[in-house]
């Protein structure tokens, strides 16, 4: 009878000591699987429910170096860290995450990364490590993530664009955002580490804003299958430079293209090249555009968006009208006072369109 109370006791100090280091600390909420903490200063290894698969620490500090480790949460699959005044990470924090698909590492101060820190997050499909402080673009920690689908690297302080040699592992990458940098250059080395990603996986690459004023010859020969391309934002770079750009590379399955706000004065070089593409949406908006030339409706048959807005159009011609597949058409805040016949598939967003533009010179006057 006497060892009987002993056990009863051993067991109920047990579930006293062990239940509250497993609950769910004051300013985060604990929903099933889900938690979501907002202005903590600290965690603990054992804060959170054992069995949570997402965990949201956001506009916290738990910085400046982050070192508590999330292996007690083997289960986790999504994990979102942004804004939290992390400055560094210890080399274990992600340790045994072994089901980890998502990581965001986002609006943070980081600028290096731990060569091992990836090292056991092989089913990891989306990073991000956008607005950080990082200078050099990182290549050995990347190593390990050979699932990759989304690298976001946007809006840090890259000077330079080259992939390392470590990116060869992420075959699978499908979208690539680095925008927001400050590139200048592109060389013709630039992705040759890309070279081995998947040609049944559609790519994704974000380029905008990033003070680049020149393409070089053959930049962008990898990878193949480029379905997304964004240069908005880089006024630097001339018509001449793009055709060139075009004529030296493989555009064939390019969709989707936007060089909107590049300072483009005149397309109609450009535009004969972009035909051996399949570009069914183009965004040319916040250019210096007074004109599109016909060209665009003879060799872009396949456009069904088309954005030509904040130019300096006058009217909208047939080279704009005659687009048979069009389906969606942005000719707003431009100057236009003449319109030929639209077909009736667009009819309707252009009179959209057009009760901006009207509103918008009213409003100017």
């Amino acid at each position: 009878m006497a060892v009987m109370g002993l056990i009863f006791c051993v067991s109920v100090f047990v579930v006293w000591v062990v239940s509250p280091a497993w609950g769910c600390m004051q300013d985060c909420i604990c929903h099933n699987t889900t938690v979501t903490c907002t202005h903590i200063l600290t965690f603990s290894a054992f804060t959170f429910p054992p069995k949570a698969t997402t965990i949201n620490i956001t506009n916290s500090y738990i910085g400046p170096k982050l070192e508590t480790p999330f292996s007690p949460y083997m289960e986790l699959e999504e994990l979102y860290l942004s804004d939290n005044g992390l400055h560094a990470l210890g080399g274990g924090v992600f340790k045994y995450l072994r089901r980890l698909r998502t990581l965001d590492l986002s609006r943070n101060h980081l600028v290096r990364l731990d060569n091992h820190i990836f090292q056991h997050l092989s089913s990891l499909e989306v990073l991000d490590l956008s607005h950080n402080d990082f200078f050099v673009l990182p290549d050995i920690p990347f190593r390990y993530l050979v699932n990759l689908r989304v690298f976001n690297m946007s809006f840090n302080q890259l000077q330079n664009p080259k992939v390392g040699l470590r990116f060869q592992v992420m075959t699978l990458i499908n979208v690539l955002d680095l925008s927001g940098n400050n590139f200048t250059t592109l060389d013709e080395d630039t992705f040759d580490m890309t070279r081995g990603w998947s040609d049944l996986v559609p790519k994704h690459f974000n380029l905008s804003y990033c003070a680049i004023s020149l393409i070089k010859p053959n930049t962008f020969r990898y990878p193949v299958r480029m379905e997304h391309l964004s240069l908005a934002g880089n006024s630097g770079i001339g018509v001449e430079n793009l055709t060139e750009m075009f004529n030296s590379s493989h555009f064939e399955k390019l969709k989707h293209l936007d060089i909107s706000d590049m300072n483009l004065t005149d397309i109609t070089d450009l535009i004969p090249v972009l035909g051996r593409t399949s570009l069914s949406e183009l965004k040319i908006a916040k250019n210096n555009l007074q004109e599109i030339p016909i060209a665009l409706r003879d060799y872009l048959r396949r456009l069904t968006v088309l954005d030509i807005s904040n130019n300096r159009l006058v009217k909208l011609s047939n080279s704009v009208t005659e687009i048979g597949g069009l389906l969606h058409l942005d000719a707003s805040y431009n100057w236009i006072t003449q319109v030929r016949t639209i077909p009736d598939s667009v009819i309707i967003m252009v009179q959209l369109v057009l009760s901006i533009i009207f509103l918008s010179i009213l409003l100017m006057k």
